[in-house]
């Protein structure tokens, strides 16, 4: 803001015809508006004396809107402002989505899109790549919708040349790949049943081991709580025996439907 003010008050001739930002400076046009060709006649003339042969003028429209966010100018102003693709606003057709120029993400149920002076965001696909998140086979279209969006997105990044997207993408295709895999192989009833009755296990024996073991204890830190646990563990596989009956089925059933002696109504 400072060179432009500076511009503005040394370098722009005093009178101009246009009421336009940048004009000519000099030659039979001076004072004229500076047209885009002129404009990038200038540009490729100060490239060329810098020697950054690799800039575009469409690197410096993303640093102009980046210094705009970094002063703490509203992301919804930035929007407004005619430097497009920067205030493109949320495109909601799929296929247009995909061709913007934005940071996108696809989401469980819709698109997500985000400037690039924003840059990318902290909770894209957050959820998908958590080791907490768990599916079911209801969903298994939605996810395989959103595989195939995903890969796009990862080819599209990888044109553009952003790393860093294409990296998160990656590791999305990972995790919805996995959840896929592992729904797959358990739509089999068998295969479900068994992998319930082992999860039911292994909920009760951890009540156990809180009940008894944890609960009634006091720990000052992990390594005395894991030596506790490692403890009930060894007791535990020591003192077990097989469950034996001692009551038929009858006499369980008889006293299970015992009348009562007693009635506890005042």
């Amino acid at each position: 803001m400072r060179l432009l003010a500076a511009y503005l008050r040394d370098e722009r001739p005093a009178g101009c015809a246009t009421a336009q930002c940048f004009v000519v400076l000099r030659g039979p046009s001076a004072g004229g508006p500076l047209t885009e060709a002129g404009m990038r006649s200038v540009f490729r003339t100060h490239r060329a004396r810098s020697g950054a042969l690799r800039v575009r003028p469409h690197r410096l429209r993303h640093s102009y809107g980046t210094e705009l966010a970094a002063a703490g100018i509203d992301l919804l102003v930035l929007q407004d402002l005619p430097i497009a693709p920067l205030g493109q606003a949320m495109l909601t057709d799929r296929v247009q989505w995909l061709r913007t120029e934005m940071l996108k993400t696809r989401v469980a149920h819709g698109y997500c899109s985000r400037n690039l002076v924003a840059e990318a965001c902290s909770y894209a696909n957050i959820c998908e790549q958590c080791d907490n998140f768990a599916t079911s086979v209801e969903f298994a279209p939605t996810l395989q919708s959103q595989l195939a969006d995903v890969t796009a997105l990862r080819e599209d990044a990888e044109a553009r040349g952003w790393d860093t997207e294409v990296a998160r993408h990656a590791r999305v295709l990972h995790s919805l790949t996995r959840q896929l895999d592992r729904l797959a192989h358990s739509t089999s009833p068998s295969t479900t049943t068994s992998h319930q009755s082992q999860s039911r296990l292994i909920e009760i024996f951890f009540g156990i081991i809180t009940r008894q073991a944890i609960r009634c204890g006091t720990f000052t830190s992990v390594k005395q709580l894991i030596s506790a646990i490692e403890t009930f563990i060894d007791g535990w596989n020591d003192r077990s025996t097989p469950f034996i009956w001692t009551k038929s089925a009858d006499d369980i059933l008889t006293k299970a439907h015992r009348q009562t002696t007693s009635n506890t109504r005042h």
